[in-house]
């Protein structure tokens, strides 16, 4: 497509690349807050992180989806 050099691993996708970061940094994030926390608000700050991990997944798992069509 146009100028752009022919991908050849998913890794090499940007969105690969973004959803793995915010799983790594929701994880990182979670567990520096919840040291900090009292009970109820580290049961929040997991429940938010284990949203937006579930989301990247999802994200990831379309994009190898469409890798898998040949969008590359």
């Amino acid at each position: 497509m146009g100028d752009r050099p022919e991908r050849t691993s998913p890794t090499q996708s940007k969105t690969m690349r973004a959803s793995a970061t915010a799983i790594g940094g929701a994880a990182g994030t979670a567990a520096t807050a919840i040291g900090a926390l009292d009970d109820v608000a580290q049961y929040i700050v997991l429940g938010f992180t284990g949203v937006i991990i579930l989301a990247a997944l999802f994200i990831m798992r379309e994009r190898l989806r469409k890798w898998a069509d040949g969008d590359r």
